[in-house]
């Protein structure tokens, strides 16, 4: 824990010193004047200076430049370097060892395909779902799914590896969607008699315990529950996290969480960040590392802005589009 917090430290520095350039917007780059604004001088006047006209004004071999510096510090930063950070293949070592030896592996190999959802949905159910599948065949565990939408995690635990799963869920359209959808899997295979749905809202103070207990009268609490979530939304990932971190009987916390910027706090309260700040968070590196040039849309938007900028509506439009 304490190189996590080392790390979070620095990387809050970082944030600090260049606060304008995390919270700025691409479309407001002409009219604000991002690029004086927002780049240290000597960076900036580096790339000025840069004459090459190809695609890529830096390379890995690149070095003693600001533009190197800064790019290597940022790297430094990043949860890869985070030396607290476990890969997830290594995961189950951190774990006991299981008295089953090596039946859980075999059950693992077998990756049927998951049905009615898209591509992407199905690569997400896969890669979490043997993860979660494995962590709770290790400790014997129930799963709870927060945030459960139509459970297709739920599902996919209960359906392929026979893991019981209590599946929650604030909408009654998501509740409703998840029972039809457990309907057509069932026309065509076995039951799914080891998986529950209900409708609830969830906070910090949500006892999971109690749930538990009246829709698994016959299971036994006993630090034998994983809580999970598939793009847990919002602010709902903070309470799952506050929920974790006061739960006894909830012994792992396995959850992916997106559209931060709808979280109106962080989770210490020490920090809080601008929309701006969060949508770039949400953003993904994996992506940018394939798709090099930003889309062209931007530019046209940004130039829009400085059209609105001289019509007078630049303040009243801003709030809408941004």
């Amino acid at each position: 824990m304490a190189e996590y917090n080392q790390h979070f430290e620095k990387a809050l520095d970082f944030i600090n010193i260049y606060q304008k350039l995390v919270d700025c917007h691409l479309v407001d780059f002409i009219t604000e004047g991002l690029w004086d604004k927002c780049l240290p001088e000597r960076l900036r006047s580096e790339l000025e200076c840069i004459i090459d006209t190809s695609d890529d004004i830096w390379t890995e071999n690149d070095t003693d430049s600001e533009l190197s510096n800064f790019i290597q510090l940022t790297r430094s930063l990043s949860l890869e370097s985070c030396p607290a950070v476990t890969w997830v293949d290594d995961l189950t070592k951190l774990l006991p060892q299981s008295s089953e030896g090596g039946s859980i592996e075999n059950k693992l190999d077998v990756r049927p395909k998951s049905e009615l959802m898209n591509t992407k949905k199905s690569h997400e159910i896969q890669v979490l779902g043997k993860v979660i599948a494995e962590m709770a065949l290790i400790t014997r565990s129930l799963v709870i799914d927060a945030g459960a939408g139509k459970a297709y995690l739920s599902t996919y635990l209960s359906e392929h590896f026979n893991i019981p799963v209590l599946a929650i869920d604030s909408s009654q359209v998501c509740h409703k969607g998840a029972i039809s959808r457990q309907e057509k899997i069932q026309k065509r295979k076995r039951p799914l008699t080891k998986v529950r749905y209900i409708v609830q809202e969830l906070d910090d103070m949500t006892n999971y315990n109690k749930m538990v207990n009246t829709h698994y009268p016959d299971w036994i609490v006993n630090k034998n529950l994983i809580l999970t979530g598939l793009h847990t939304c919002g602010m709902l990932v903070h309470s799952v996290m506050k929920a974790f971190l006061r739960a006894k009987d909830i012994n792992l916390l396995l959850v992916v969480p997106c559209c931060y910027h709808l979280a109106d706090e962080t989770l210490s309260g020490r920090w809080n960040f601008t929309k701006n700040a969060r949508m770039l968070a949400q953003q993904s590196i994996e992506r940018s590392k394939h798709n090099k040039h930003l889309s062209p849309s931007l530019f046209y938007r940004a130039v829009l802005q400085v059209i609105l900028h001289s019509m007078g509506q630049y303040r009243r439009c801003r709030r809408k589009y941004i």
